[in-house]
């Protein structure tokens, strides 16, 4: 990465600015927000579609959190995994 006196940071391959921090905490929150939203989101649906067919309604609430808080949860620790290796190796 090379810093041209801008603020801004260039990777080598690609003259796309990145901001200098963009491994800080903030950073790292974001994308596993971002991920854990993008995996949990179309989880929680079709939990509940799925939890709606087999245990009616009250199925449907149950399987839909569980199914959204499942998949939240992994999406952001998988987010977490590659943004630590883009960022420390």
């Amino acid at each position: 990465m090379r810093n041209f006196g801008s603020g801004l940071v260039y990777t080598i391959n690609d003259s796309t600015p990145v901001y200098g921090n963009a491994c800080s905490t903030n950073d790292f929150m974001s994308h596993m927000n971002s991920q854990g939203l993008q995996i949990g989101s179309p989880a929680g649906i079709s939990g509940a579609l799925l939890g709606d067919i087999a245990g009616g309604p009250a199925g449907a609430v149950s399987a839909g959190i569980a199914s959204f808080t499942t998949g939240y949860i992994g999406g952001g620790v998988w987010e977490f995994g590659q943004k630590a290796y883009e960022c420390w190796f």
